[in-house]
């Protein structure tokens, strides 16, 4: 019975011994193809600047910025990716996401266009980031194009701006059918893209499109921001002027079922819509803004 023991215990050793040199071997060959893991402490590792989006590249106990990734040449520009990392970056990609629409009209052969003209009502002076974020943006999205910002804040717009800066001011308030003139008689109008973001109240809106929307050439288009707040003001807000999330809907009824309205209650049964529909091609719409188009013809 011993004999059987000794026996035993001298196979269960000879078993452990190889299963030990087995594994010192797999790890061996392992450490060949995997880098040792080194740990450092953290006075060793500088602090990341929260301000930089560029990441750190660590090596044991070492971190160094990494270099910035070069997009190949072929890669296109679109807003999104320019508005992301441009300093400061516009609410347009943060709070809001107006990136969806933006992408779609701002191709690549739109960019390059020749003797593009666009206007964008309001320069940001009451953002908590500062004036410019996006009017500094348009410039390098379309390098060569007639750029002017009109803004209500004149004295903002002198702090600001400079002659060179890649765009030119327009200033006076967006509900003044008088400055409105002005604004068009400066710039020369006939703009191919026209962005309203300034007041958001609906008779603002309402005056601007107006006056603007028949300065647009041919296929050229008007977007709205910050409907939502239009919507708040549902009967027209402050001033005179229709809710315009209520105007657009009334447009796109006219627009699917023609220039009257059928109503049971009212003689003849055709009625005239409340407001008569533009030179429009078509209506866009993604949450919280409308792109307007004019008819190519």
């Amino acid at each position: 019975m011993a004999r059987q023991n000794g026996i035993g215990l001298g196979s269960i050793a000879i078993n452990v011994i190889v299963a030990v040199i087995t594994f010192l071997i797999v790890e061996y060959r392992h450490s060949l193809l995997v880098p040792s893991i080194v740990l450092c402490s953290e006075a060793a590792l500088p602090t990341p600047s929260v301000a930089s989006p560029t990441p750190s590249v660590c090596a044991p106990c070492v971190c160094t910025p990494a270099t910035p990734v070069v997009v190949p040449a072929t890669a296109p520009v679109t807003f999104s990716s320019l508005a992301l990392s441009h300093r400061p970056i516009t609410d347009k990609v943060t709070a809001h996401h107006y990136e969806v629409m933006y992408d779609k009209y701002f191709t690549v052969d739109v960019q390059k266009r020749k003797g593009l003209r666009f206007l964008e009502i309001g320069l940001g002076c009451d953002m908590r980031y500062g004036p410019g974020a996006s009017a500094t943006l348009w410039p390098k999205l379309f390098p060569g194009a007639s750029i002017w910002l009109a803004e209500y804040d004149a004295k903002c717009v002198d702090r600001y701006w400079n002659s060179t800066l890649l765009w030119r001011p327009l200033k006076g308030d967006q509900a003044d059918p008088d400055t409105l003139k002005k604004w068009i008689d400066d710039s020369g109008g006939n703009f191919d893209y026209i962005i309203d973001d300034g007041g958001h109240k609906n008779f603002q809106i309402w005056t601007s499109f107006q006056y603007l929307f028949n300065t647009l050439k041919p296929g050229g288009v008007y977007f709205i921001e910050d409907l939502q707040i239009a919507w708040w003001w549902v009967n027209g807000g402050p001033g005179p002027g229709p809710s315009m999330p209520n105007v657009f809907v009334e447009w796109l009824r006219q627009m699917m079922a023609g220039p009257h309205r059928f109503d049971p209650n009212k003689n003849g049964g055709f009625q005239s819509w409340n407001y008569s529909l533009p030179d429009i091609e078509r209506i866009d719409c993604v949450f919280e803004m409308c792109a307007v188009t004019k008819k190519h013809r």
